[in-house]
């Protein structure tokens, strides 16, 4: 298990998750 890994990949999946709602919203 990597910490690290995991907090950049659950980061980038709320970046990602974010842009969507953002595009729906529009």
């Amino acid at each position: 298990y990597d910490p690290t890994r995991a907090y950049a990949l659950s980061k980038l999946a709320n970046v990602l998750h974010a842009k969507e709602l953002a595009k729906r919203l529009k």
